[in-house]
């Protein structure tokens, strides 16, 4: 998806497949994926040879604003988004100007000090600094929004942002949940199966975990401790573990009458 932004040219397509990149970042289940992800598309976008990749970096800071919590946004994008005023590309310095009162919106005080007050000097430098006659009117605008600007303090609640972050976390949680029933189901067979020479308490692979929890896996029982993916495994263990029961007891009774 992201080499089609790089090299499509129709700018709704671009739009459509960068919202459904933030979207499935939004929903992604594990953490250390989602931070690859962002991280690739952020240094993909905002250090892109093309001028429009840039300007596409530009409009993933809206969306990331809109889904994403300010600790998420500073994280990420804070940083890529105020070095992006000092771009080579005229265009690229007019839509960037645009994002500089809504980075300062991001921040909490005294925590953020460092990057109001690297905001503001970046801000005045490429004030004093540019020459083209229409940047330079952008970011005047921006800089007077920016003094108008307020900051909150970090005692302040800020209920939008945190509804936010436990929007963005909402699927992690659940996938963490899920992780440690498994894992407690994995401690319990260990716990089953250490007898003889095996090491209390060592970690079995994941087929003889599967098949260690049949050594006392009735049909009804532990089901809700059981992930979903293992039921019909579990199952179908059983029914030939039954039939192999029934063929011993079978050829035991005709040895015995024989």
């Amino acid at each position: 998806l992201l080499k089609l932004i790089s090299t499509n040219v129709m700018l709704p397509v671009k739009r459509a497949v960068l919202k459904t990149l933030v979207k499935f970042l939004h929903t992604c289940k594990y953490g250390n994926q989602r931070h690859d992800l962002t991280v690739q598309i952020v240094k993909g976008l905002s250090r892109g040879k093309k001028f429009d990749q840039r300007l596409m970096f530009v409009e993933l800071c809206y969306l990331v604003l809109d889904k994403f919590s300010k600790k998420f946004f500073k994280e990420y994008c804070f940083t890529p988004a105020l070095l992006l005023i000092n771009d080579p590309t005229p265009i690229v310095r007019i839509k960037s100007s645009t994002l500089l009162p809504h980075l300062k919106s991001q921040l909490k005080m005294p925590s953020d000090r460092p990057l109001l007050q690297q905001l503001e000097a970046s801000s005045r430098r490429s004030l004093m600094s540019e020459r083209n006659k229409d940047v330079l009117a952008h970011i005047q605008r921006a800089v007077i929004e920016l003094d108008q600007g307020d900051v909150k303090l970090d005692s302040e609640p800020d209920p939008d942002d945190r509804k936010r972050e436990e929007e963005q976390n909402m699927f992690i949680v659940r996938e963490e949940r899920h992780d440690m029933k498994e894992e407690q189901v994995y401690q319990r067979s260990d716990h089953l199966t250490s007898t003889g020479n095996q090491t209390p308490g060592k970690a079995l692979s994941a087929p003889f975990r599967i098949i260690a929890i049949t050594t006392a896996y009735r049909p009804g029982e532990h089901e809700e401790d059981v992930p979903r993916s293992h039921v019909f495994i579990l199952q179908t263990i059983i029914d030939h573990r039954l039939a192999i029961s029934y063929h011993s007891s079978s050829l035991y009774a005709r040895t015995a009458t024989g």
